[in-house]
């Protein structure tokens, strides 16, 4: 400003407010005991860069935690942090970038378990009503699930308004285990991520085998064969196998077995 005598210009001074968005991530690995999760916070911040970040934990029991990106520090020796309280987790945060990731593991008991599947198994008891950790500060933004199980549980997600089923994001491929063919949903509008229920049951063990034999060689004294089984096993795992010999091949101590 320019004058050509003096004057006076009066200016209020505040404290530069800070704006958070925050987009949740939860690959939730489901147990029939157990369910373990890791939730990824991807934060945007507008306007101050440092202060803490609070997760309300809920029934989840805390176990690690760490950076989700290159571009921020956490201080992980503070006693907000070693001891969460009353369920709550405070996160000192600092970073240079407006945009960063925190990434927390936890676990959460199951009270009575993934029931075995049968045809009186009661509905009630294979419900499985997952609700996340959310953060407190901040808008939170569409939440993101993705459900994988051991291959001895069978689940499939009941019917909700709040979610969407999606196809796995490429971004989310690193974090779950393909093979378990994880289910991605996504939540429909924004805000607090919503309870995901979820029917689970454990299954019962199937076996199949496939035989073929076939004759190696012929001489005028003995018959050489060649056997071979291959197993598929599903449900639950297969801890050992059983296999029937006749007398004259165990007496003749001639076998031999070949596990590939």
């Amino acid at each position: 400003f320019a004058y050509s005598r003096l004057n006076q210009i009066t200016m209020t001074v505040t404290k530069q407010t800070s704006q958070l968005l925050i987009e949740p991530i939860y690959v939730v690995t489901l147990d029939k005991t157990v369910a373990r999760l890791t939730a990824v916070f991807r934060c945007t911040r507008r306007g101050a860069r440092q202060g803490d970040l609070t997760i309300q934990m809920g029934n989840w029991i805390f176990q690690s935690l760490r950076p989700g990106s290159e571009n921020v520090t956490i201080d992980t020796e503070t006693p907000e942090l070693l001891s969460p309280n009353n369920g709550r987790l405070t996160i000192p945060v600092k970073t240079l970038v407006d945009r960063f990731d925190v990434e927390l593991t936890a676990t959460l008991p199951l009270e009575n378990g993934v029931p075995l599947a049968s045809e009186d198994v009661d509905q009630s008891n294979a419900q499985i009503e997952l609700q996340f950790p959310t953060a407190e500060q901040g808008k939170p933004q569409h939440a993101t699930v993705a459900l994988q199980t051991e291959e001895t549980l069978s689940v499939n997600a009941v019917a909700t308004t709040d979610y969407s089923e999606i196809r796995l994001p490429a971004e989310l491929q690193s974090k779950v285990e393909l093979e378990l063919k994880p289910l991605c949903f996504r939540m429909r509008n924004v805000g607090p991520p919503a309870p995901l229920p979820v029917q689970a049951v454990r299954l019962e063990r199937e076996t199949l085998v496939d035989i073929q034999t076939e004759i190696v060689n012929v001489t005028s004294q003995r018959i050489r064969l060649r056997q071979t089984m291959n197993w598929r096993v599903r449900g639950v795992p297969l801890s050992y196998a059983q296999l029937s010999v006749s007398d004259i091949i165990h007496e003749s101590c001639d076998l031999r077995l070949e596990v590939n």
